[in-house]
């Protein structure tokens, strides 16, 4: 479930979220204020046939404006 202010990009390594991150710094936000993400790895069921969550990052704003920011700049939810 994705909320509001939250933008999931599916498929993201960890090194370009590092690098979202650092851009967003640079815009004047801080981290743990303004925003947070978490990195997201591929997970198997029990078997290990089956992808149960793909990879990705999700990120979370305090303000929808930088979660519209995100959707349109990286064309994502």
């Amino acid at each position: 479930m994705v909320r509001d202010n939250q933008v999931h990009i599916t498929g993201m390594k960890p090194t370009p979220a590092m690098e979202m991150v650092r851009e967003l710094r640079a815009r004047g936000l801080v981290q743990g204020t303004d925003f947070d993400f978490m990195y997201l790895p591929k997970q198997f069921d029990e078997g290990v046939i089956n992808i149960i969550q793909e990879e990705g990052v999700s990120f979370f704003f305090k303000e929808g404006k930088w979660a519209t920011f995100f959707r349109i700049k990286y064309g994502t939810n």
